[in-house]
């Protein structure tokens, strides 16, 4: 919660998907491990159709997404058109397209079925070009492993393809397996699963229903843009919370930080990152095993922030936070980050200093708003009652 906007959560599912959810996987046995690196979410090289670039690996997406900019001009053969069901359930048309090949780590996947959407608010984010999102249409297809430590995501035909853990955490998958979900501890009259998903950068999110059963002892409200994956950016309020003495899926997580009322039920990379995560669609199983403590940090600056262009714009407050407390509005423009000058940052290192104002204990800020230029400066602070 250094600075602190909603979790951007890039899965999507598509309703009625047909084409946009083909993938032929490898014909024969097959075992590969995919170094990625972290920037917000997990990215991944992937080549579709000789064009390269880097991908989110998302297990909370039923299809795999790609920027047009990456495919322009291969001549991918179209497949009609999709609405896709965002984070917050919103649903939108876009194109469908078939790639003859998708390569990832080595392994090549025939007639795999994308969707195509503009992922620039993806590159904000992440500091660096976002070419697409990998799927469940792909992942799926075998055993899919996360593995924080060595760095690397594993993809193999079976379960017999990785190492074999013992002591793991094991837990089922409610159908459709393929989606990665598992039951929510909170009862609804429709049930409402919680993904595994690593598309979600936060630690946990959950929809206003679910939120509503939950008993909240420690919890905050931030008021402005909320970020939701493909839905884009909207106006709204999230409360964050520690989450209750209550196990979630098996994984016992009270007093992790997470956030209610927009998007869905999702089990994120603040959460995911602590744990070897295996999923088995085919046998609609998950098994989790520990590397380290979970992070239960609740303390920030009370705002988040929004990439504009070359802007950086406040995006969000949380109600009676530092940044609250300070004077600073929804809507104010960034123009300095301790000594440096936003104007005079390249795009990336804009976006990477940005990201947590250098991880410090304190930063000062020269903002730009209705009444002019003025500089505050910010304490980092617990920011949950």
């Amino acid at each position: 919660l250094a600075t602190v906007a909603a979790p951007v959560a890039g899965g999507c599912y598509g309703a009625g998907a047909g084409e946009a959810l083909r993938a032929e996987p490898p014909p024969d046995a097959y075992a590969a491990e995919i170094p990625f690196v972290r920037e917000e979410w997990l990215l991944v090289d992937v080549d579709v159709a000789g064009a390269r670039g880097k991908f989110i690996v998302d297990t909370g997406s039923g299809v795999t997404v790609v920027d047009p900019s990456l495919v322009a001009g291969l001549g991918l053969e179209g497949a009609g058109v999709v609405r896709v069901r965002d984070f917050e359930g919103r649903r939108k048309a876009h194109d469908v397209l078939v790639a003859p090949e998708l390569e990832i780590g080595g392994l090549v996947y025939r007639d795999v079925g994308l969707v195509a959407v503009d992922l620039s608010l993806f590159s904000d984010l992440a500091c660096v070009p976002v070419a697409g999102i990998l799927g469940q249409n792909v992942l799926a297809q075998g055993v899919f492993e996360l593995d924080p430590a060595a760095g690397v995501i594993r993809l193999a035909s079976t379960a017999a393809g990785l190492e074999a853990r013992p002591g793991g955490i094991a837990i089922p998958l409610v159908p459709p397996a393929v989606a990665a979900g598992v039951a929510s501890p909170v009862r609804t009259l429709i049930p409402r699963p919680f993904t595994l998903d690593t598309g979600s950068s936060g630690s946990i999110t959950v929809d206003r229903r679910t939120l509503r059963g939950l008993e909240i002892r420690r919890a905050a409200t931030v008021r402005g843009l909320t970020r939701s994956g493909l839905g884009g950016i909207s106006e709204g309020r999230v409360t964050y919370f520690t989450w209750p003495e209550r196990p979630l899926a098996g994984l016992e997580v009270a007093g992790v930080p997470a956030a209610g009322g927009v998007g869905s039920n999702t089990i994120g990379l603040g959460v995911l990152m602590a744990y070897v995560l295996r999923l088995d669609a085919r046998a609609a199983r998950a098994e989790l095993w520990p590397l380290r403590e979970l992070g239960r940090v609740s303390a920030g600056f009370g705002l988040g922030l929004h990439f504009d262009g070359d802007a950086v714009i406040v995006a969000s407050l949380v109600d009676g936070g530092p940044a609250a407390a300070a004077g600073v509005r929804v809507g104010d423009r960034l123009a300095r980050i301790g000594e440096r000058v936003v104007d005079a940052m390249t795009t990336s290192d804009r976006c990477r200093v940005a990201r947590d104002f250098g991880g410090g204990a304190a930063v000062e800020l020269e903002l730009v708003g209705e009444r002019g230029p003025y500089t505050v400066s910010l304490r980092r602070a617990e920011v949950l009652d």
